[in-house]
């Protein structure tokens, strides 16, 4: 439930402005969780790393390769998170 959640929250991201602007201020994992959480959606910074990589069609190494604030796939924002979690070490 959580990880259709995360994917939910990331093609919001991603299509939304509203959703986007959200994450302006986002400075940390925690920071990003909580107001992820006041919007609605509850998940873990893992199931949220799953869904860039599933909604995004990414394999790892193409995950750990790209660089915050990227434009792909109009998802520009939601590729911007990857260095804020930190995903090049997360296992």
């Amino acid at each position: 439930m959580s990880q259709e959640k995360a994917q939910e929250f990331i093609r919001r991201v991603g299509t939304e402005k509203f959703f986007s602007n959200m994450l302006d201020n986002v400075k940390s994992r925690d920071n990003l969780l909580d107001v992820a959480k006041s919007l609605g959606y509850e998940f873990t910074v893992e199931e949220l790393r799953l869904a860039i990589v599933r909604i995004m069609d990414l394999d790892e190494a193409d995950l750990d390769s790209v660089m915050g604030g990227a434009q792909m796939f109009g998802y520009g924002k939601a590729l911007s998170l990857v260095n804020l979690l930190g995903m090049q070490n997360a296992e």
